[in-house]
């Protein structure tokens, strides 16, 4: 974005920063922008990684070994299916409803730090596929997206 674009348009901001709070390591990724006037960077509490409940800090592996009953209904995508005592992809897209609307209505682009399963809502949703799909979008790891 250049200066004459952002003087035409009347705004403080190059662009704004979404992040969740429920890592670190997503904070570090904002970090350098934080302490500039260019850049809002909001914490969202609405961006958290999809709740896996009783697989929290589990492996695809693990759950497999563990619950195969489980793994089975995962396996064939099951976009209604909850981990036990957590949340099912049906849940994170519902929640993640008003932070599409404000992403849509936003006059600045946004980078948006989030973990792989809310990246897969939000791309899904960006490319007008139904919520179902969400679960089968691949989303490389360590990567941006435009």
């Amino acid at each position: 974005i250049n200066a004459e674009y952002m003087g035409k348009k009347k705004r403080a901001h190059f662009f704004s920063g979404w992040v969740s709070l429920s890592l670190e390591r997503r904070m570090l990724t904002v970090d350098p922008f934080a302490n500039s006037p260019h850049y809002r960077i909001q914490s969202w509490r609405l961006l958290a990684d999809l709740e896996y409940g009783d697989c929290n800090k589990m492996t695809y592996g693990q759950i497999q070994e563990q619950n195969p009953e489980l793994w089975s209904l995962l396996a064939k995508g099951q976009y209604f299916q909850a981990f036990p005592r957590g949340e099912s992809p049906h849940i994170l897209v519902n929640r993640l409803e008003p932070l599409l609307l404000a992403m849509e209505s936003s006059p600045i682009p946004t980078l948006i730090v989030v973990s792989p399963s809310v990246a897969r809502a939000l791309i899904s949703y960006l490319k007008d596929l139904l919520p179902e799909q969400c679960m089968r979008v691949h989303i490389p790891r360590h990567t941006v997206l435009e």
